[in-house]
Parts: C-alpha cells; sequence; structure tokens
C-alpha cells in the first residue's frame, strides 16, 4: 500500500471515530446526561431543585462540529401582537383542513362505521360534533368512550370546539410569556396554577411557549385556547378568563391529573385544539346548609374545589336557620355560645313508606366558624374565583337567633319560638337551638330594637365577606306569622312601625335591611315568598334580587315571578334541589334522604327556562338528612355537574343530552380521581329521567 493510501485510510478511520464521538455526545443531551455529570433523577418530584436538570442548553454547549451535522436554528418566541396573529394562523389553517376531511367523511354517509380502528381525531370530537359537525350517523352516547389520553370530554361543554391534529407537551422548559405589562398578572395567575395543579416549574425562556395575550373584545370570564404542536395560547380579558380556560386546559389532560400531587407529575400532553368559550350566566351557584349539620373547614374547601372545577363561581353559604347559627359575630357572643349548641333530637320518627326520618346530631359543643376561618374561606375561595353569599335567615327559621339573644347582655327579644307539631316538647325551656328538622319554629318580629340588633349582626357579616350580595331569607313565615304578629311583642312592632298589616310589616323588616345593605355598597337578596306571599307589598325594583324555589306554588309561577322585573337567580326545587332523592324506585337509593326525587335529566332540563331577568341559576343542598359528608357528595353528583353544565353553556350552543351523557361517563372518572363519593346509579340510563 502506498504512503498516499495509507494516509487517505487513517483520515477516513479518524473521519468516521470524530462521528462517533459527536452521536454519542448527541445522545447524552436527549437522555439528559452530562459527560461530567450523574443522570438527572427519574423523581420528577426532584427536577425543580436538582441541578442536574436543568436545561441541558445550560450545561452542555453545542458540540456538533458545522458541516459535520445540519445546525437546525431553533424557532424563535413571538415579540409582538403580529407574530401571535401568525402562530393563530398557523392552528386556524390547521383546523380548516382538518375540518374539510371531517365534512367529507361526514358525507360518505353509507360507510360502515369502523369502531375497532376509529381515528383518533374522530374519537377526540365524539363529545362536541355539535360543535364541529352534524352527528356521524350511527354514532350513539351508550360506549362512544373519549381517548383516555387526551379526552374532549370537557363539562361544561365550551362554546365552540374544534379539534386539531398533534400535541402540545408540557415540560419543565415551558415558558409562560404575555404580551404587555397589563398581562402580567394573568402570567403569575397560569404560571401559579400550573406550578401547584400540575408540577410544571417554568422556565425563563422556551422555544414553545404558553402564550398570554389580553383580549379586551373577550368577555369578562371568556377565553380562547388555541393549541398547536408549537404553541399553546390562551386570550382572556381578565384574570377570571384565564382560570376558566387552565380549567379546560386541565381537562384536555389525562384525569391522572386530578389525582393527588403525589400520583406522579407530567409531561402532560395537550391535544392540538382550537377552544372559544364563555358562560351563560355570570351567576352560577351552589347552596350549602351548613347548619342543620355542620361541616368543617377542610369540607368547604374540598367543596369550593369541586365547584371551580365545574366553573360555578357563587357560592351561596347558608349560615343560619332554627337549629343552629354558625357564624361568629363580633359583640354577640351569645349567639355561638347557646345558638351553636342543640341536644338530642325532638323529632317524631317516621317509618312508613320512605319518608325521611330525621335524627339530626346534637352538638354538646358550640359548632361554627371562627372569624379567623370565615377569613380563610373566602380567601381560599377568591383565589378560585368563587364570591361567597352568606345567608343570614329572617324573619322566619330565626329559633337559634331569638333563643341565644334572649341571654345576651343585655337580653334582648327579638320574636316568637314555636316548636311545630313534628318535634316532641322540649321538657324545660329551650337554652340551645332546637334539634327538630323541618318547618320553622322561630320568627323575628320587627320591633325597632330587634331591628337595630339584626343590623349590628349584618354590619359584622359585611365586613367579613366582601363580596356584593347578603342573602337575608325570607322564605316560610306564613306559617306562623300572625299568631308572631298577634303577641304582645307584634302589637309593640305595629304600634313602632304604624304598619298594621302582617305581610306589609315583615315587608318592612326586609326593606329596612336592603336598605341598610345599599349603604354599605351591598345588595340584599330573598327567597320569592317575600315577592309574592305578602299582599300589598313588593320590595323595591333595584334593592333586593329574587331566588326562585317554588316552582309547585301556583302564586310563584315561572310566568309570574319573571313579570316582577326584578334579577331572578333559579332554584327550581323541581330541578335544584339535591337534598332528594335522584333514582327511583327511593329503595334503590343506598341513602335515605328527603322525600321527592329529582332525575338528572331533570337538573340538565333547567337550561330550558329562559328570560331576560333571569341572572343565573344554582343547585341546593338542605342538610337536614345529610348527617355525613360522604351523603353531602353523593346527593350533590353527577346532578351538580349537570346543573353547572346548564349554568355555563350559551343558548347559542345548542344543547344535547346524549352528547352531555358521553361527556360525563368520562367526567366521573376524574370525580373518582378527585374522590368524590358520586352516585353511580345516576349514570345508567334506567335513571335517565327520559
Amino acid at each position: 500500500m502506498s504512503r498516499r493510501s495509507r494516509q487517505r485510510g487513517a483520515c477516513c478511520l479518524l473521519a468516521m471515530l470524530l462521528a462517533a464521538v459527536v452521536r454519542l455526545l448527541w445522545s447524552m443531551v436527549h437522555l439528559n446526561m452530562h459527560p461530567l455529570s450523574p443522570r438527572c433523577p427519574s423523581n420528577p418530584a426532584l427536577h425543580a431543585t436538582d441541578p442536574r436538570c436543568a436545561p441541558q442548553s445550560a450545561i452542555l454547549p453545542d458540540l456538533r462540529p458545522p458541516g459535520l451535522l445540519p445546525r437546525v436554528q431553533p424557532p424563535q418566541l413571538p415579540s409582538d401582537e403580529e407574530d401571535l396573529r401568525s402562530l393563530e394562523a398557523e392552528v386556524e389553517k390547521q383546523w380548516q383542513a382538518l375540518q374539510g376531511a371531517q365534512r367529507t367523511d361526514v358525507d360518505e354517509k353509507t360507510a360502515p362505521a369502523n369502531t375497532d380502528s376509529e381515528p383518533q381525531a374522530k374519537g377526540l370530537r365524539a363529545c362536541h360534533t355539535q360543535h364541529v359537525l352534524s352527528r356521524p350517523p350511527g354514532l350513539q352516547h351508550e360506549g362512544v368512550k373519549c381517548p383516555p389520553e387526551a379526552s374532549l370530554c370537557i363539562l361544561p361543554q365550551p362554546m365552540e370546539v374544534h379539534v386539531l391534529t398533534g400535541y402540545f407537551e408540557l415540560l419543565r422548559t415551558t415558558a409562560i410569556m404575555g404580551i404587555g405589562k397589563d398581562v402580567q398578572p394573568l402570567v403569575a395567575e397560569l404560571e401559579h396554577l400550573l406550578h401547584c395543579d400540575l408540577g410544571v416549574t417554568c422556565a425563563a425562556n422556551s422555544s414553545r411557549p404558553i402564550r398570554l395575550h389580553r383580549a379586551p373584545h373577550i368577555p369578562p370570564e371568556g377565553y380562547v385556547l388555541s393549541v398547536s404542536p408549537k404553541y399553546l395560547g390562551i386570550q382572556a380579558s381578565t384574570a377570571s378568563g384565564v382560570f376558566y380556560a387552565f380549567q379546560t386546559l386541565k381537562q384536555l389532560l389525562p384525569v391522572s391529573v386530578y389525582a393527588p400531587a403525589s400520583a406522579g407529575i407530567g409531561p402532560w400532553r395537550v391535544p392540538a385544539v382550537r377552544i372559544r368559550d364563555e358562560p351563560r350566566y355570570k351567576w352560577r351557584g351552589l347552596m350549602f346548609d351548613s347548619v342543620r349539620h355542620f361541616y368543617s373547614v377542610r369540607h368547604i374547601k374540598h367543596l369550593l374545589d369541586l365547584m371551580a372545577l365545574h366553573k360555578l363561581n357563587m357560592f351561596h353559604w347558608h349560615l343560619t336557620d332554627d337549629q343552629g347559627w354558625r357564624i361568629e359575630i363580633n359583640g354577640h357572643p351569645e349567639l355561638t355560645a347557646a345558638g351553636a349548641m342543640r341536644g338530642p333530637s325532638l323529632n317524631l320518627r317516621t317509618t312508613d313508606g320512605y319518608k325521611p326520618i330525621y335524627n339530626g346530631t346534637a352538638y354538646s359543643s358550640p359548632q361554627y366558624y371562627t372569624q379567623s376561618q370565615i377569613q380563610e374561606v373566602v380567601q381560599y375561595a377568591g383565589e378560585l374565583h368563587i364570591e361567597i353569599v352568606p345567608e343570614i335567615d329572617v324573619p322566619a327559621h330565626a329559633a337559634a337567633l331569638i333563643i341565644a339573644a334572649r341571654q345576651g347582655t343585655p337580653a334582648v327579644d327579638l320574636g316568637i319560638v314555636e316548636l311545630h307539631e313534628g318535634c316532641k316538647p322540649p321538657g324545660e325551656g329551650l337554652r340551645t337551638a332546637p334539634n327538630c328538622m323541618g318547618g320553622v319554629h322561630g320568627i323575628v318580629v320587627p320591633t325597632a330594637e330587634a331591628i337595630q340588633y339584626l343590623k349590628r349582626v349584618l354590619q359584622d357579616v359585611v365586613r367579613l365577606f366582601p363580596g356584593r350580595y347578603v342573602h337575608l331569607g325570607g322564605d316560610e313565615a306564613e306559617q306562623f306569622r300572625t299568631a308572631a304578629y298577634g303577641t304582645k311583642l307584634g302589637q309593640r312592632a305595629k304600634s313602632e312601625t304604624k304598619i298594621w298589616n302582617d305581610e306589609r310589616l315583615q315587608g318592612y323588616l326586609l326593606d329596612e335591611l336592603s336598605e341598610f345593605l345599599s349603604a354599605q355598597a351591598k345588595t340584599g337578596m330573598a327567597w320569592d315568598d317575600s315577592f309574592v306571599n305578602l299582599a300589598g307589598y313588593e320590595p323595591k325594583k333595584g334593592k333586593t334580587w329574587l331566588v326562585w324555589w317554588r316552582d309547585w306554588a301556583s302564586e310563584a309561577s315561572f310566568e309570574k315571578i319573571m313579570n316582577l322585573g326584578h334579577p331572578v337567580v333559579l332554584a327550581p326545587t323541581s330541578k335544584a334541589y339535591l337534598d332528594v332523592f335522584q333514582v327511583e324506585p327511593h329503595r334503590d337509593s343506598e341513602y335515605q334522604v328527603q322525600a321527592g326525587t329529582v332525575h338528572l335529566k331533570n337538573s340538565w332540563d333547567i337550561r330550558k327556562l329562559a328570560h331576560s331577568n333571569i341572572v343565573g341559576l344554582q343547585a341546593l343542598l338542605w342538610t337536614e338528612t345529610i348527617i355525613s359528608w360522604d351523603i353531602a357528595e353523593y346527593q350533590m353528583f353527577p346532578r351538580l355537574v349537570a346543573l353547572a353544565d346548564a349554568a355555563w353553556v350559551p343558548t347559542t350552543t345548542k344543547a344535547d343530552w346524549g352528547t352531555f351523557l358521553v361527556a360525563l361517563k368520562y367526567h366521573k372518572k376524574r370525580l373518582a380521581r378527585r374522590g368524590v363519593r358520586y352516585n353511580d346509579g345516576s349514570f345508567t340510563g334506567e335513571f335517565w329521567g327520559h
């Protein structure tokens, strides 16, 4: 072999060795390895604090020799609105291409469905075909499943959903960026949610960012979520919009994101979609009764978490009733010292048929929320974009208040206590709240002294709850209003007010308290009884909102309530009451609860009620028979999901019961991961209430 040949061979060998070294180093980059460092720990929980897990570009330079391997420049981050629009255009272009392919697929109506190997895009749009295309022939809700790795079974159902192709990966190197200083609070909120809920540690820079854009034209709680393999963008005008976009984003991920944080952390894959969404109503609520049975702050926070998951934003907190007073009030320690306790049950038990057997829990020590606990719950709710509406129930349902006030310093006589016929006589005079469920036991008589006492209480309530509304009760006073107002105390109130009509006298109390709240920049609320059951009286328009619950009463029919002209929150007994049975026959229910039935379909159908005076709707859970948290969750779910869907989905979106059921069957996996004790019987066709 000649000398020139030997030199040529050596050069070839050297080149091969150099190429092998380069390939080895390049593989180390992809394996998160460094030639001088151990590999990044496999436990994702350690990544945020372990320097070995830093982005490789920070610890390993690009060692590829020019000319040997192609040098690929990383994509540039969008730096202004024009670049953002170009990324949005990429998503829109992909959607248009896929839409054309889908339209061709649907036009082939004679083609048999291939259920064994259905393309992923078809499966992803199974829950939202009414937003994109007509339902494919033969596709039934029974048996249709959303792919577990990237479900589009979003509840509440978004206004518009366009399914694209591919995924965006949420990695440790994902950055969150915003356009302009005014969007920085939104960026901070999303970064907090990603870190706390998904375990994503956001890098300062990234080639595949999450981009936030403040869009003033989007309604306050609305958002646009755009996802492509290279880009995830959220447009919103408020932090609430960003928060709800995140709730949707979370539902696009595997259900494991709803498990406890210790169950594992990403990386998470988000399916490519384009979602435009906004709520139907500004009031999307849940009323929860903490009086008849008391639940801890831990339970209330868990309930708020579940509300946020379903984009509910108003927590109507029933804090006072005949059977207890659950809120600490400065200057009136008697309210909790006496009103937050109660003895053994006084209910006469019934055993005929499946009527409920009331057997309220006795509280030998005061059970109430301290002011610091109230503030803790208010702050927690605010972080979830939930406003708390406290209810101080007067004039009726006030036995605990009246009994406690008689033991104050000085003692004040606020009204009359009289147990109804379903209760045993207490023997000695009541010194604590009566433990007798159902009916009305106490009614406040609006003397000047009583009104001043209530205003002092409301002053503290207003201080504790920064929201815009306070509920004043106002229901069922007719049960013994005439007897109460006919007493010496009642005559004194009539003499002071110069109002001799019982119904108008009750209305006077509501007016006084509503005016007081108005002076504190608050709006009072009351049950519909106060608007239609008081002859010769009607609350002043603009001062008090109406909560409609008696859809069974002729004087409170839907038409009559709407014609009053007041803002109305829907809470009809036949659709929104969650303390009654949800399956029939009632013996099939796991728990014996309040008589009556509200099927899942009944709750879903509340969306059919429409009028310009409606500001929203809410579910209600009274707790006379709800003696444990397991029963509470069992009674709320899945019906609360149906009510949340009705409150959110706009009328411009065609609501479809079958599509809702498809999404719900997948959604219960999320509930299970959150540890929710739902009623599985409501998911079976036998109880859909067709």
